[in-house]
């Protein structure tokens, strides 16, 4: 979704309980930055770094 958007001035926020990587932004500003650590977290297939099942309040 980040990396489709082609926001102007955007305060960009995904955190609600359930996701499993809370992200806030300001777009399209931090955009690159954002999509590197997003990027990071997949690549390193590393769980420590996402949110645990028990806390996605599912």
């Amino acid at each position: 979704m980040i990396d489709n958007s082609n926001f102007t001035n955007c305060y960009f926020t995904s955190n609600h309980a359930s996701n499993y990587l809370p992200i806030k932004a300001y777009l399209p500003r931090e955009k690159e930055k954002k999509l590197k650590m997003i990027n990071s977290v997949i690549n390193a297939k590393d769980l420590s770094q996402i949110r645990p099942e028990h806390l996605r309040g599912l």
